[in-house]
């Protein structure tokens, strides 16, 4: 039984995870020239060029990430580690740049403090989540029964 409440709360987890990387995603579609005038202000990439194609793949990538985690569709545990991989980079972005706001959900303002606490949690949920679904799944992702209203909405 223990067991069981460990895999529900690391599946909870997984799929609001995957609505987090979602609705980043949707919020930064909305003004996409916004979100790449974010990355500008870090000062890592200067070349408008290359500002334009991080935001052109960073905005698919969550929205795969989210559907992905929301769907439970796992990839051997790769869907994870790819989320911790990103929170980590940008977790060391915002740390070295210091940022007035991460970018992190578009319009919506998120200092550096604020963004580091975020990342730190959901690092630690995409870990548990990691842990405890290693051997879970199956051949076919089974969306939790709201995944389907949030992917419609």
């Amino acid at each position: 039984m223990q067991g069981s409440f460990a895999i529900r709360l690391a599946r909870t987890g997984e799929f609001l995870l995957g609505a987090l990387f979602l609705s980043a995603a949707v919020l930064k579609l909305a003004n996409v020239p916004l979100f790449a005038s974010q990355i500008l202000s870090y000062g890592v990439i200067t070349s408008p060029k290359a500002v334009a194609f991080m935001a052109e793949v960073l905005v698919p990538t969550e929205v795969l990430l989210g559907v992905a985690m929301m769907a439970g569709l796992r990839l051997r545990g790769g869907v994870f580690y790819a989320a911790i991989a990103m929170l980590v980079f940008f977790s060391v972005l915002v740390a070295y740049a210091w940022p007035a706001n991460c970018g992190c959900f578009g319009p919506i303002k998120l200092g550096p403090v604020e963004t580091l606490a975020k990342n730190a949690i959901m690092f630690l949920v995409a870990a548990f989540g990691a842990a405890m679904l290693r051997g879970e799944g199956s051949a076919e992702p089974q969306f939790h029964p709201l995944g389907k209203w949030v992917v419609v909405l």
